[in-house]
């Protein structure tokens, strides 16, 4: 894990938490705020991992869902969704001695429920904490001359956000973040010894951690 993605992952979670945590009076929203329930949700990201959970070493992806807002006042608001997503990464492993090299590739389709927590903290700008749960189905493969394996497993997940959001327009919102999310038992594609250890998996509890930005558009 690069330091400077750590270092960015935490500066975003003091700020998130700091901000949802503040002790600031809530006001009801008045007959003339308009709220929107519904949204619709895009996002790209980079995913990497704690440790040697994955099969490659990075993945460039997006996301997309909808999304709705509850409880808002105008110092805060709720929002919770569904969402799917598609992310993808491939690397060339060393070669094992005598041997040709192997190709690894991994595809990840997160699908999960959301919940994330919304403060304001300027002039149309919040910070937000959330949690969600689903599964990440993990399809990976190995190749080499003119042989594949492939391996594919629908992994249970969870995870947690931090970021922000800011109103663009009556309709658009920006935001980014970080999230890190635990997959359990997700299978990994083994670098190889020697040949006969091609083709060889592992199931790994995986740690990821993905930042992100996007766009929210509401209806």
């Amino acid at each position: 894990m690069k330091p400077h993605i750590i270092s960015a992952a935490f500066a975003l979670m003091a700020l998130s938490a700091g901000s949802a945590l503040a002790n600031t009076e809530e006001a009801a929203l008045t007959d003339d705020d308009e709220l929107t329930l519904a949204c619709f949700d895009l996002e790209v990201g980079y995913m990497t991992d704690f440790g040697e959970g994955l099969s490659v070493d990075w993945l460039y992806g997006a996301t997309v869902g909808t999304s709705y807002v509850f409880n808002a006042t105008k110092d805060d608001f709720h929002k919770a969704g569904f969402h799917i997503g598609v992310y993808y990464g491939s690397e060339t492993t060393r070669a094992v001695p005598g041997f040709c090299s192997q190709h690894n590739s991994q595809r990840i389709v997160p699908v999960t429920v959301d919940y994330s927590y919304h403060r304001n903290i300027a002039d149309k700008c919040t910070a937000y904490v959330g949690a969600r749960a689903g599964a990440f189905i993990s399809h990976t493969e190995q190749k080499w001359k003119d042989n594949k394996i492939a391996h594919t497993r629908c992994a249970p997940t969870v995870g947690i956000d931090f970021g922000l959001e800011y109103e663009i327009s009556e309709k658009f919102k920006w935001n980014i973040g970080v999230r890190f999310d635990y997959s359990a038992a997700m299978l990994q594609e083994c670098e190889p010894v020697d040949e006969a250890t091609r083709g060889w998996v592992d199931e790994v509890d995986t740690v990821t951690t993905t930042i992100h930005t996007g766009f929210s558009y509401s209806f």
